[in-house]
């Protein structure tokens, strides 16, 4: 898999084509949501609040979702834009700080920011890695990476695959760095708890956490020192949190505090899982439920703007189509009709869905604040 590059129409930014199989216009939807994106938009001199932007995401969901699905979900991602941001993940990968929001939810973790790791600070400078990670730090990771290719070309050495690893990370590309890590990595790299540890985060940023617990058992052979055991088992419990498996979660933070015997960290880590464990949770049927009434769904998920807007929105549209009708304008009647229709099923559906956001959100501060005071996302 290649590094994520921008595709710019006018001020506008699309995910890449892998994603938006942006090859293929066949629909006469898509059509018109290029033309707005290349002749308009970049009109408004304004930046949509959130990647993929609405016309964006509109095309996806045309390109992915058969136009019943479509319109109702292109309605209500415009009645959410720019609203109720604290329950999105953010992402600066356009430049700007925006709220993630992708039809498939999956594809969000391509994007979302993290801390970028640091590198060991060498002070003999006649040593290549010192310069390596001295790139690194400055957050050149290009000319890292291209410093680490010319060592391995003139003179191979294990000491070079930690650095690689963080590269990868750095430049947001885990895949291509287990992707060595498992098929290029010689036997003695690979035994090194340093790098087995990046390897394992790389697969935690994918979201692969059998082959990251694979990885960290392996690396628990031959680790020699209590701090990576520690941090081998904190990222092990880490990834039983993120799949909500909290009694094997509490064990690993367990195995991991026999080795820094911290015990304040350790009590703060058991806190958090029994939050995690007895956190109230919003029902996505309930609030789908509610927002027979537009909006009352939102509201009870805590999206209070959504639940405004959307209320309003319906409100407006529905005394409009009842205007038309009332004065016999039937072909203006049924398309607000029409309009009201699809924003309706989009606050229907779109408040089920803020109910699982709702959920994440609230999961997601918890393992960002746990991810935080046990350093994992870090080099050790």
């Amino acid at each position: 898999m290649s590094v994520s590059c921008n595709y710019t129409y006018g001020q506008h930014t699309t995910p890449p084509p892998d994603i938006l199989n942006a090859t293929e216009y066949q629909s006469a939807g898509d059509d018109y949501i290029k033309f707005y994106q290349r002749f308009l938009s970049d009109q408004k001199n304004s930046h949509c609040a959130m990647f993929p932007s609405c016309s964006d995401y509109g095309r996806m969901v045309i390109k992915s979702k058969p136009f019943y699905e479509a319109i109702p979900a292109i309605a209500d991602r415009l009645a959410r834009c720019s609203r109720d941001k604290k329950y999105y993940a953010s992402t600066s990968h356009t430049g700007s700080m925006r709220c993630l929001d992708f039809p498939d939810d999956s594809l969000a973790h391509r994007y979302k920011d993290f801390r970028s790791p640091y590198a060991d600070v060498i002070v003999d400078k006649h040593n290549p890695i010192a310069f390596i990670n001295h790139l690194i730090n400055v957050k050149d990771y290009n000319g890292a990476m291209l410093e680490i290719r010319r060592e391995q070309f003139y003179c191979p050495n294990d000491a070079l695959y930690l650095p690689k690893l963080i590269c990868y990370r750095c430049i947001r590309n885990p895949l291509q760095a287990v992707f060595e890590y498992e098929t290029e990595f010689p036997e003695s790299a690979r035994k090194s708890p340093r790098v087995n540890y990046q390897a394992a985060l790389a697969y935690y940023e994918l979201e692969n956490y059998e082959d990251l617990r694979r990885t960290l058992n392996y690396g628990i052979l031959h680790a020699h020192d209590s701090l990576a055991y520690q941090k081998m088992h904190t990222l092990m419990a880490l990834s039983y949190v993120k799949e909500e498996k909290y009694d094997s979660a509490q064990t690993a933070f367990f195995q991991a505090y026999e080795w820094s015997k911290e015990q304040n960290l350790y009590t703060f880590n058991q806190n958090k899982l029994h939050e995690l464990q007895t956190m109230t949770q919003k029902s996505p049927a309930l609030a789908k439920g509610l927002s027979i009434i537009p909006g009352l769904g939102y509201l009870y998920t805590g999206h209070k703007g959504s639940a405004l807007t959307s209320f309003l929105v319906n409100g407006l549209l529905g005394y409009a189509t009842y205007t038309c009708f009332d004065k016999k304008n039937y072909g203006l009647g049924v398309i607000c009709s029409f309009l009201n229709l699809s924003f309706y099923i989009g606050n229907l559906n779109g408040a089920a869905r803020s109910a699982h956001r709702y959920n994440q959100a609230k999961k997601n501060k918890s393992i960002k604040t746990l991810e935080t005071h046990n350093q994992i996302l870090l080099t050790y």
